[in-house]
């Protein structure tokens, strides 16, 4: 029991720094300050308002403050994250414009 408290406190430790990279401070969907929440289906940050929008898609969406993150959550923002998926959806965009 002891061992999953410490896991659990390691990952929201990991989950905050990485809300605090430049990328992450912003809401991937608004641009809005500070988000709060981890939209799990995309490994993306979001505020309280576009976490609302995702549930009602039926997408996973955890508070950084209230939910507990499992290693692969954390694995999935550390190699996913706001940036990387800002990178794809540039890189789709340019794609159907040129085709």
């Amino acid at each position: 029991m002891k061992r999953k408290v410490e896991e659990d406190e390691k990952n929201e430790k990991i989950v905050r720094n990485l809300m605090k990279l430049p990328s992450n401070r912003r809401c991937i969907n608004c641009n809005s300050q500070g988000p709060q929440y981890v939209c799990t289906n995309f490994s993306t940050f979001v505020c309280a308002t576009c976490s609302g929008i995702h549930r009602e898609f039926s997408h996973r969406v955890k508070s950084v403050s209230m939910a507990t993150f499992t290693a692969e959550d954390v694995a999935a923002l550390r190699e996913r994250g706001n940036e990387v998926i800002n990178h794809q959806l540039q890189n789709r965009q340019t794609q159907l414009i040129i085709f």
